[in-house]
Order: structure tokens, then C-alpha cells, then sequence
């Protein structure tokens, strides 16, 4: 039980002592109203607290349903994701070694703003997006509809 639950009622026990020591018929009365006044409030305290901690209640429920819904929605990278893009890496690294080239002279030739891009490629890390598949294939020496058809197997493995 709160504190204002107890002192409303010890409140209504007080009136209702002071109501039975009281000799004048409307204090009485007056004091006996107060006390069913009292009681009416602790009651509806009471009523009221127990209707914010079934909100509250409601409301961690539904944080928890939110958060379960987002672990079951947000896409985390599976084994087979991270294993198809290792496989990705080695068979881009290939091409690479195939063509005689450096990780900085294909990134020269690919545009990248940065060489080490390739060490991530080549190691799993990342992927190419589809606007610069013709880039890669002309650098690596592959006609582009099978270096898309390659790539894009790697990529879109059911994960």
C-alpha cells in the first residue's frame, strides 16, 4: 500500500474516532461525511494506482513485443552471408592475380577512392554496388554480364 493510501485512510480512521467522542449531533455528521469522503478518495487512489501499474505494465509488454519485433526484422549478417562473400573476396582476388595486377593498380583502375578497399573486398569485408560492376569487369577483364551473373550469385545467396 502508497503512502497516500494509508494516510487517507488513517485520515478516515481519525475522523471516524473523533466522530464517536463527539457529543454535538452535526459535527457528528460532519465528521462522519468526512470520513466517507476519506474512505471514497483511498478507494479511488487505490483504483488509480492499480490502473497506472497495469499501464505500466502494458507498456513494458509492448517494448519488449517492439524490441523482439526488431530482432526478427533487422537483417544481421548470417555465416552464410559472411562464408558467400569470403567466397566473393577469393574469386575477385583471382581475377586480380589473373590480370597481373596490384591491389593499388585495380583500385586505380576502379576508381576507389581508397587502395585498402580491395584487401576488404578480397577478405569478405563489404561489396561492390551494381553501379560499378562495368568498372570492375573492364578492369579485371571479364565481359560484364558474366561478372554480374558471378558476383551477384555470391551476393544474393539466400542468407
Amino acid at each position: 500500500m502508497t503512502g497516500a493510501m494509508t494516510t487517507a485512510q488513517d485520515f478516515a480512521r481519525d475522523c471516524l474516532r473523533w466522530a464517536e467522542r463527539c457529543r454535538d449531533k452535526s459535527q457528528r455528521e460532519a465528521l462522519l461525511g468526512l470520513a466517507r469522503l476519506w474512505i471514497k478518495t483511498a478507494l479511488e487512489t487505490e483504483r488509480s494506482i492499480g490502473l497506472i501499474d497495469e499501464f505500466e505494465n502494458t507498456v513494458s509488454n509492448a517494448r519488449r513485443a517492439l524490441s523482439d519485433a526488431r530482432a526478427w526484422t533487422e537483417p544481421k549478417p548470417s555465416q552464410l552471408t559472411k562464408q558467400r562473400r569470403k567466397e566473393a573476396g577469393a574469386w575477385l582476388r583471382k581475377l586480380r592475380e589473373q590480370r597481373g595486377l596490384s591491389q593499388r593498380e585495380l583500385a586505380r583502375a576502379v576508381a576507389a577512392e581508397v587502395y585498402t578497399l580491395i584487401s576488404q573486398l578480397e577478405h569478405g569485408r563489404g561489396f561492390i554496388t551494381q553501379d560499378r560492376y562495368h568498372l570492375w569487369a573492364d578492369a579485371l577483364g571479364i565481359e560484364l554480364p558474366e561478372f554480374a551473373r558471378t558476383l551477384t550469385s555470391y551476393y544474393s545467396a539466400k542468407t
